[in-house]
């Protein structure tokens, strides 16, 4: 369900893309990638191996590099309609997004914010911020009230 809320969520700050770059590391974006791949042609980049490998095995176009070396994203060469960025820490997420927005080939970011008190250092960078926190609480809520 939260999955779903999310997905939902993600996928509306989109204006139609039909490509779309996932950036992650964790079993939840490389999931999110596989099920965005229904409906965009997705890329999916991790620094986790086997993240990378069971997104391969799921028939995605997936890719592993670190995620703090703008040189190694640099050289994949994404280029897409739009991107997600949504590694576990919001100081990669920050660096990966600003990456892409000035050397990639990408004009619209949406950034997963882990930490609600640093939702206003994304300020200024021209992406949708979506804070984990704003959509998973009401999901939480709802399943409690309903329980």
């Amino acid at each position: 369900m939260v999955l779903g809320a999310t997905r939902r969520r993600m996928t509306d700050a989109f204006d139609r893309p039909t490509t779309v770059v996932v950036v992650g590391s964790s079993h939840d974006v490389r999931a999110l990638a596989g099920l965005l791949s229904d409906d965009y042609d997705v890329t999916f980049v991790s620094d986790r191996p086997e993240l990378v490998s069971g997104a391969s095995a799921d028939g995605l176009d997936a890719h592993e590099a670190p995620l703090d070396d703008g040189s190694a994203i640099a050289a994949l060469g994404l280029k897409a309609d739009a991107a997600i960025v949504a590694a576990t820490s919001d100081r990669v997420n920050l660096f990966v997004a600003q990456h892409l927005r000035t050397r990639g080939d990408i004009s619209q970011i949406v950034v997963r914010v882990n930490d609600p008190d640093r939702e206003d250092v994304f300020d200024g960078l021209g992406a949708e911020t979506i804070c984990s926190t704003d959509v998973l609480a009401p999901e939480i809520r709802s399943a409690l009230a309903d329980s």
